[in-house]
């Protein structure tokens, strides 16, 4: 009888590290792909979408509307989902995505 839990924390323990083992390759995060994504041949496959870079990064944002309703933060950029609305004054729908200004990139 003493033995009794001793055996049953024993097999709980065994059942864990199967679990743990068992989970496929593609799902395990790695730190080198900021742990939203795994290497894969020397590259990051990103999690969620399949991307492959040399880095995963996860972008979090809200909606905003340029009229007032909803404006972007410091640092952040209304991205319209039309981007005739950048350059046409008579765009309908001028909602879009805040993005940070320090996750754009411009390439010369």
């Amino acid at each position: 009888m003493q033995f009794l839990p001793y055996a049953l924390l024993l097999a709980a323990g065994v059942l864990f590290l199967q679990a743990v083992a068992s989970k496929p390759v593609h799902e395990r995060l790695s730190r080198e792909c900021n742990y939203h994504g795994h290497k894969e041949n020397g590259k990051c496959v990103c999690s969620g979408g399949g991307i492959t870079g040399d880095n995963c990064e996860k972008l979090e944002t809200t909606m905003c509307d340029p009229t007032g309703e909803r404006e972007c933060g410091d640092n952040q950029f209304c991205l319209y989902k039309n981007i005739d609305c950048l350059y046409r004054d008579d765009c309908k729908d001028r909602r879009g995505w805040c993005l940070p200004l320090n996750h754009v990139s411009v390439y010369h």
